[in-house]
C-alpha cells in the first residue's frame, strides 16, 4: 500500500489495547469504541504513513513542538520537527508512537481508570485524533 497521510490534531496524551473489566459505564462505552475502532484501524492494513503529532503536557519544550512522524512497518523511521524541518534524533523516537501506540496511550487511560478520557477518531481511517487524559 502506498505511504499515507494522517493528520492528528494537538494531542494530550498519558504517557496498551486489553481486556479489563470496569465499573464504570463511561469508561466501558470509551473501551468499547476503542475495540471497534482499533478493528477498523487494523482491517485496512496500513503498513506505511506520516502524521502530524502535539502533545500538550507540562513536559521539556522539545515534547510539545508539532513534529512529523514517518512510520513504516510498525516501526517509526523518522520524526521531523514542522517549525524547523530538522529531525528529531533517533535516541528521542520513543517519546513519539505508530497508530497502534496512540491506541495504547487511550488505552492506558482506560486502564488506570481516568477520571477525565476523551477519545477522538478521523472518521475514514479510524486512528485516534485525540487523546485527552
Amino acid at each position: 500500500m502506498s505511504r499515507g497521510w494522517l493528520s492528528l490534531p494537538a494531542l494530550a496524551l498519558l504517557a496498551g489495547c486489553s481486556s479489563v473489566t470496569y465499573s464504570n459505564e463511561r469508561l466501558e462505552a470509551i473501551q468499547r469504541e476503542l475495540n471497534r475502532r482499533y478493528d477498523l484501524w487494523k482491517g485496512q492494513a496500513i503498513s506505511a504513513y506520516d502524521y502530524q503529532f502535539a502533545r500538550e503536557c507540562l513536559c521539556p519544550s522539545d515534547l510539545t513542538r508539532p513534529v512529523l512522524v514517518s512510520v513504516a512497518d510498525s516501526v517509526v523511521r523518522a520524526v521531523i520537527y514542522v517549525d524547523s524541518g530538522t529531525a528529531v534524533p533517533a535516541s528521542a523516537f520513543s517519546s513519539y508512537f505508530t497508530v497502534e501506540g496512540l491506541f495504547r496511550q487511550a488505552q492506558i487511560g482506560i486502564n488506570v481508570l481516568a477520571d477525565s478520557l476523551v477519545v477522538e477518531y478521523d472518521p475514514q481511517l479510524h486512528y485516534p485524533t485525540r487523546i485527552v487524559v
